[in-house]
């Protein structure tokens, strides 16, 4: 945690006071009963929750936070989310730490289980000024860095959505551009050798997709089913508009996301001007294949800016429906990421009705990105947290039983990680430090994945001669008992 010093003496109370509530703001984060917070990483949040060859990976990075959040390392860290059904406990164990370069923030990533690959949408606000750098990666299990490509463009992005189907995998975002927003697409087959297809640009046909809110395959249709400010549409893979249902036929728009089960649509999303102060319900709704309105339910308080979770507040699993949403949005509070606030998760059979509803937070400043429905019939929501006195955010998950009751967390251990590390940028030599001598190896490659140097770490000091390679960039990978534990990128100067 920093906190400001009030410099002047005649505030020397005021500062003594705000001093002390940060530290009782700082111990509440370190007392969680329920929850995972990642009080070590300014600036985090939960990227997302995977499955992983019958395992729960966390990934926890800077995706949705802007870096002024007071972080000063840009990386993503996995962690793999144990359960003890026997004491209804879970934790989080630390797996891999991928540090990126500096101005680099994961997105939004996924895992593909066809390839048993990762696929992470990387940007980076450094660079010419009004210009984002987007660059899609796909990653091996063990985070060698396999293809990658990259554009320039002005505005800064909402989110962006990944979904796979069949021998495909397909990124779909939204870059606000003023008087130009636009798509951002790109397709991953997975059959090619180097499969990853440049990105396409542009707006959906013969409408526009205005602020996308998600993106997901539509087994019926083949098709991306993308939910967005005015409706429903069926995108193809040059962004033309195979189907489009707009917000007066189904009755529902503004945020939200759209799924499909079976032979049925399900939409969880914000309605606009819900009342006459303007402030939004959140309706969950039932189509048809035509997307002809079957059942529908309101869900949040009268009164209040009801807001959907901001990546994902819908997901489908098991004839279970699951979704959630903030009770005091962003019309209500201009202060939206810092203010204290509640949030709902509610479960659903797919006829829609109402499994159970439950209400958490108001403690806290809860921001949700997602959530996720679990074998077990257990989910959890995820995002982060806002420290009230000092605004910077930290990732934070919540898990809930069948019943939607909270699941204790395990205390868990401080983790800095291994202390294997290169000296970045360099010149003619990759230099690792290793001040424990740890038994561990070291492979670095060339950014198409050619591997140039594969060794054991034996001393605290290794070097490596790298003067007959061009100046560049060269991904990096440390071992430790055969495991993957940290990844990066050096960058050799000229």
């Amino acid at each position: 945690m920093k906190y400001r010093y009030v410099g002047q003496s005649q505030k020397w109370i005021r500062g003594f006071i705000l001093l002390i509530y940060s530290l009782s703001q700082l111990s509440g984060l370190n007392s969680q009963s329920h929850e995972f917070i990642d009080k070590d990483f300014t600036g985090s949040n939960v990227v997302g929750v995977y499955e992983v060859d019958d395992e729960l990976i966390m990934a926890v990075g800077n995706g949705l936070n802007a870096p002024f959040h007071g972080n000063s390392e840009y990386g993503l860290t996995l962690y793999k989310l144990k359960f003890d059904e026997t004491e209804s406990k879970f934790e989080a164990v630390e797996l891999h730490h991928m540090q990126l370069e500096e101005g680099y923030q994961v997105f939004a990533m996924d895992f593909i289980p066809a390839t048993d690959e990762w696929i992470c949408v990387i940007t980076n606000n450094v660079g010419s000024i009004g210009l984002k750098n987007f660059r899609v990666s796909i990653f091996s299990d063990d985070f060698q860095d396999l293809s990658s490509q990259e554009m320039e463009t002005a505005g800064n992005p909402s989110y962006f959505y990944i979904d796979t189907y069949e021998h495909k995998t397909c990124v779909l975002g939204y870059v606000f551009e003023p008087g130009n927003d636009k798509l951002v697409f790109a397709q991953y087959d997975h059959l090619q050798l180097d499969g990853l297809h440049p990105f396409v640009i542009g707006q959906s046909s013969p409408m526009n997709t205005f602020w996308l809110t998600s993106m997901s395959f539509d087994s019926l249709t083949g098709n991306m089913l993308a939910f967005y400010y005015l409706g429903i549409a069926l995108l193809d893979s040059t962004l033309f508009q195979v189907e489009n249902h707009d917000f007066l036929s189904l009755n529902t728009n503004d945020h939200g996301t759209a799924l499909q089960a079976g032979n049925y649509y399900y939409s969880h999303s914000a309605k606009d001007s819900a009342w006459d102060d303007g402030r939004r319900r959140l309706v969950l709704h039932k189509y048809d294949s035509s997307f002809n309105t079957l059942r529908a339910d309101t869900l949040g308080w009268p009164g209040q800016d009801n807001y959907p979770f901001i990546a994902n507040s819908l997901d489908i699993r098991d004839g279970a429906v699951l979704v959630g949403g903030n009770l005091d949005g962003p019309i209500n509070s201009p202060e939206f990421f810092s203010r204290r606030k509640k949030f709902y998760l509610a479960k659903y059979d797919l006829d829609l009705n109402q499994t159970w509803y439950r209400e958490f937070g108001g403690d806290r400043a809860y921001i949700l990105n997602g959530l996720k429905l679990l074998e077990n019939g257990g989910a959890f929501a995820y995002g982060f947290i806002t420290d009230s006195t000092t605004d910077f955010r930290y990732a934070y998950i919540m898990y809930v039983n069948q019943n939607g009751d909270l699941v204790s967390a395990k205390e868990i251990a401080v983790s800095s990680g291994p202390s294997l590390s290169v000296v970045n940028p360099g010149s003619d030599q990759f230099i690792v430090l290793n001040p424990e001598n740890l038994d561990a190896r070291v492979v670095l490659t060339t950014i198409d994945g050619r591997r140039i140097l594969d060794s054991e770490l034996s001393k605290e000091v290794f070097t490596y001669d790298l003067s007959n390679w061009p100046p560049g960039i060269y991904p990096f990978v440390f071992y430790l008992d055969s495991k993957p534990i940290k990844s990066g990128k050096w960058v050799k100067r000229e």
